[in-house]
């Protein structure tokens, strides 16, 4: 059986990036048991004890499949994944601030677009040897491949609604979707500036670092990776 790689044998910024995410999802989860508890006192309103509960599941969701598949996560992509779902689903559905602060769907579609753009680095550099790619082929594929995720996302709603009867969509169907699109496409367009800027300009704006975490297909330090190179460069 493969052996999971040991917090100790993580560089200095793999250790930060996993206490991190650790620490955010042991938030989310010591979060979403106080409001199970509160929700079970007050008579749980709207259904809500019941995604508390699920809320839970998806914050320990990678963990438990890093621990099942013995493999890590990349970092940022644990860390995007948190950030959202601790927005949309304990913020936004389990604290039921979707139907009490109209707004509150725009910002958690816009950074949608914007992570899962950022992601898309994680996806090309898994079909080709990244340095080799035109960053311009790069924004373009963290574009699409957004507004890709968004149209399903919006899909799986529509069919979850039509099926189920429930009101994933939040009101008239046509509006609410359009507008999930919209911010999800302001997003991306945020991701593709930042790109830009990062990559073409003077700015740094992080997009090194981004790029050297995303790209690197093995997640771990060079010693670890290749043992047999460390060893020549030791007796050397």
């Amino acid at each position: 059986m493969r052996k999971m790689i040991r917090f100790k044998q993580l560089s200095k910024s793999q250790k930060i990036f996993r206490v991190v995410n650790l620490s955010l999802m042991l938030a989310i989860v010591l979060a979403s048991i106080g409001l199970i508890i509160y929700y079970s006192l007050i008579g749980d309103p709207d259904r809500r004890l019941s995604i508390s509960g699920i809320t839970i599941g998806i914050a320990l969701a990678p963990f438990l499949l890093e621990i099942i598949f013995r493999f890590r996560f990349n970092p940022i992509i644990f860390l995007a994944y948190q950030i959202y779902f601790l927005v949309a689903s304990l913020i936004g559905a389990a604290c039921n601030i979707y139907n009490t602060v109209w707004w509150f769907d725009t910002p958690v579609h816009i950074i949608m677009g914007y992570l899962v753009a950022m992601c898309g680095i994680f996806i090309i550099a898994r079909l080709q040897e990244y340095k080799k790619i035109n960053p311009w082929l790069v924004i373009i594929f963290c574009f699409m491949f957004s507004l890709s995720v968004e149209f399903i996302w919006e899909l799986s709603e529509f069919t979850v609604d039509r099926l189920f009867g429930t009101n994933a969509q939040n009101g008239p169907e046509l509006w609410d979707t359009l507008k999930d699109m919209f911010c999800n496409f302001g997003g991306a367009m945020l991701f593709f500036i930042h790109y830009t800027l990062g990559k073409f300009t003077k700015l740094n704006l992080g997009i090194p670092a981004i790029e050297k975490t995303l790209s690197t297909r093995d997640t771990r330090p060079a010693e670890v990776a290749n043992p047999e190179i460390h060893e020549d460069k030791t007796e050397e």
